[in-house]
């Protein structure tokens, strides 16, 4: 049971570093590529756990060294032919593994089942941003009646030299924001960037679905972390 604890340890780790990568992208308003990677890391993973207990069921059916597979069957009618060829004996040596195997389907839960699509189907694994408009700029406060002119700001005292050659002896200009020529900070601040949209989620390409990716890989990680539990309680391990 500790080797089966040890592989869902890796997906805490994995979806760990998807939280800090999702906002991180949801800022930039663009997916990385470690993000994307890391999805898919995740994803393999869970199907790592799920087969790491299928294994260990098959073993003690006495059904020998075999390529085993957690089945993922799509329905109900199938699960029998999915069941015998990725976990060769169990339906017939070990019913009640046979039976607690089925509770855990993607036909019956739903996170199981996003979980073959994600794997059946890599492209479902792009992530489109949920969006909303930016709000409006705030309206600039009317100046108050008969104000009195501004006076004209002082003239800066010119900057001493640096002793860095003539072309850092004074301020320095980027695109017209004024920087300390020695620490590369701006002395002033940086214009704002203004967004006609702002990205507040992501999600998978499911169609007509609208359910955040984070929330669907921690769903995953639930149902996967339920179906080993209850497969290996069912199993002896």
């Amino acid at each position: 049971m500790d080797d089966l604890r040890a592989a869902l340890g890796k997906s805490d780790v994995h979806l760990t570093m998807i939280g800090t990568l999702y906002e991180a992208d949801l800022e930039l308003q663009r997916t990385s590529p470690t993000l994307r990677a890391k999805i898919r890391a995740f994803l393999d993973s869970e199907k790592a756990a799920l087969d790491e207990v299928a294994a260990r069921a098959v073993a003690t059916a006495g059904s020998g060294e075999v390529d085993v597979h957690y089945p993922l069957a799509p329905d109900a009618e199938t699960f029998d032919a999915f069941l015998d060829r990725f976990m060769p004996g169990v339906r017939e040596g070990q019913p009640n593994i046979a039976g607690m195997v089925a509770r855990h389907q993607p036909y019956g839960v739903p996170a199981l089942s996003r979980l073959r699509d994600l794997l059946v189907e890599p492209a479902r694994q792009e992530l489109t941003p949920e969006t909303r408009p930016a709000p409006p700029e705030p309206e600039a406060p009317a100046p108050p009646p008969e104000a009195a002119p501004a006076e004209p700001a002082p003239e800066r005292s010119p900057r001493p030299p640096t002793g860095l050659g003539g072309g850092l002896a004074g301020s320095v200009f980027v695109n017209g924001i004024e920087y300390d020529p020695i620490t590369l900070k701006p002395l002033t601040a940086l214009p704002e960037v203004r967004r006609e949209t702002i990205y507040v989620d992501w999600q998978f390409g499911f169609e007509g679905g609208d359910a955040s990716a984070r929330q669907t890989l921690e769903a995953i990680h639930v149902a996967v972390t339920a179906a080993v539990d209850d497969v290996a309680a069912a199993a002896g391990l």
